[in-house]
């Protein structure tokens, strides 16, 4: 790469939200930033939806800047134009499939020189409009957070699946130290975190709740702790009523990080059987805290929970055997220690910070040394001479 070559990050959203997605933005800017800097470049991050403020508390001191359209898509296309028009010849990384005919369209028109694509989860495992079908098909890699979204993309809109690339989302290095647990009470707890929202309902929580119902009958003391918010909580709640385990269904609401980690600590087991993850951040999260995650098999889950080494999987929707394998660990307090502990091995063994960044790194040079020669011949006459 040249010293006037740039590298653009176009994403959905970076701050204001703890979701998958979001993270994942936040890791790769500060991955493309490390990159742009170590090569004499610079790294210009655009934002779809974001609070400005927030960026910049996260801003780091290298060649880098960054520009929040605050939702606007006519003001992301409009910026993306400018800062494309002012660094021309540079190369981008797209943080999201809808975002990807923006690429497309600065590579046609000349102002970047190539891109790469970044898939999340459902939003690619369908066929896509041709637009986005197009704009994947040009893009130099497509970079997948599990094998099964890569797969899913592949296949549906006719790609091979020799062009994708699998990154996963880390944790950062800090975040991947082992938590001692810290239980505030006798009882067996599960935790679920997870927006409350009715297009949400697939996360299935209400099947968690159903579980607990069963346990009840069989008086083993446990507690469901939900955390998050929103306009499905009056449904789950009658849920809970109707099986009269309300008062064994906590509600917490929404919960700031520290907050959060206080969760994660004090739980037993962390349950989410949900039907449509493309990966679960939350589950990463509860597996740093040592605790051993219950999760669907479907979607990317299953690349994340080892079943039966570091948690298990049900199917969506079988409370009986979400409910079976919760009565498992109750019973057996010594599985329960080692599947936390394997999941802790798992965090600093895969899910690490600096992993994701080498691999990012690796892809980039990759990618790269097509459109910049003269930097992959000098790498190359560097890597001679040592």
């Amino acid at each position: 790469m040249t010293k006037s070559a740039s590298l653009f990050l176009l994403a959905p959203q970076m701050y204001g939200s703890w979701g998958g997605v979001q993270t994942y933005m936040r890791r790769l800017r500060e991955i493309l930033c490390s990159y742009a800097n170590l090569h004499e470049s610079n790294c210009l991050s655009i934002s779809l939806v974001d609070e400005s403020e927030q960026a910049e508390l996260h801003a780091r001191p290298v060649r880098q800047s960054f520009r929040c359209c605050s939702g606007s898509k006519f003001a992301f296309v409009r910026e993306s134009l400018v800062a494309a028009w002012a660094n021309r010849g540079g190369f981008a990384v797209v943080g999201h499939l809808g975002l990807a005919p923006i690429a497309l369209l600065l590579r046609q028109a000349g102002l970047i020189r190539g891109y790469m694509l970044i898939l999340h989860g459902m939003e690619a495992w369908e066929r896509v409009s041709w637009l986005k079908r197009e704009a994947a098909f040009h893009a130099d890699a497509i970079v997948a957070t599990t094998q099964f979204t890569g797969r899913e993309f592949a296949r549906s809109n006719d790609l091979p699946q020799d062009r994708l690339r699998v990154i996963a989302l880390a944790l950062e290095d800090n975040e991947a130290e082992p938590v001692k647990p810290a239980k505030s009470s006798g009882d067996f707890v599960l935790l679920a975190v997870s927006r409350l929202s009715t297009p949400d309902q697939y996360k299935g929580i209400d099947t968690v709740i159903r579980a607990v119902g069963l346990l009840r009958r069989d008086a083993l003391p446990v507690t469901l702790r939900i955390v998050g918010s929103g306009d499905d909580q009056l449904r789950l709640r009658r849920i809970a009523h109707e099986l009269g385990v309300e008062d064994r269904v906590e509600f917490l609401g929404s919960v700031e990080q520290h907050g959060l980690a206080k969760q994660y600590a004090e739980c037993d087991v962390f349950t989410l059987p949900s039907s449509k993850e493309g990966f679960g951040i939350v589950f990463l999260e509860a597996m740093r805290h040592g605790k051993p995650c219950i999760g669907a098999r479907h979607g990317g889950i299953p690349e994340v929970i080892g079943d039966g080494v570091d948690g298990y999987l049900v199917d969506y929707g079988d409370a009986v055997q979400v409910a079976a394998r919760v009565r498992e660990l109750w019973k057996h307090p010594e599985q329960t220690e080692a599947m936390g502990l394997a999941a802790r091995r798992k965090i600093a063994g895969r899910y690490c910070f600096h992993r994701m960044q080498n691999e990012w790194f690796h892809l980039l040079d990759e990618a790269l040394a097509q459109h910049f020669p003269a930097r992959a011949a000098a790498r190359i006459s560097k890597s001679c001479a040592e």
